[in-house]
């Protein structure tokens, strides 16, 4: 049994940058000697529509997706409704608390609003910012 096993997800609304930061997570892990399989679903290509970006990652070959996450970045309200029931308990979700809105959630699901108009300072960079606060383990804002 492998010691990592790890899911995370990205959602948003199309052109709200859900691809670049599931490009610096596949990046980081595979550089880090990982394996990691990737599926981003679309439901739309038109700016505005549903997309979400899945990557799994362990010290084994990754063959399925698997039926939950670890992990949760929701960058819209939309986001938040669709996905928070696949979070387990020992699950996180990142979220931007001026914006999304957390509903009922599993027993043990760590939900942590982030004030990204303060790290990000610019709405196109939510997305990083949101990602880089977990990964690096920021536990002050500057």
């Amino acid at each position: 049994m492998p010691q990592i096993d790890f899911a995370v997800a990205i959602g948003g609304a199309a052109g709200q940058g859900v691809a670049t930061p599931g490009n610096i997570l596949a990046k980081l892990f595979a550089r880090r000697g990982l394996h990691i399989n990737a599926y981003n679903a679309y439901q739309s290509i038109i700016r505005g529509g549903h997309t979400f970006l899945t990557i799994r990652t362990s010290e084994e070959p990754v063959r399925c997706m698997g039926d939950g996450l670890d992990m949760l970045i929701p960058l819209n309200q939309d986001t938040m409704d669709r996905h928070l029931s696949l979070m387990r308990s020992g699950s996180v979700v990142l979220f931007d608390q001026e914006r999304v809105k957390p509903g009922a959630s599993a027993d043990g699901v760590q939900l942590c609003p982030l004030p990204l108009k303060e790290l990000a300072k610019n709405v196109l960079y939510y997305n990083t910012a949101a990602r880089w606060r977990r990964c690096c383990g920021w536990s002050e804002w500057s």
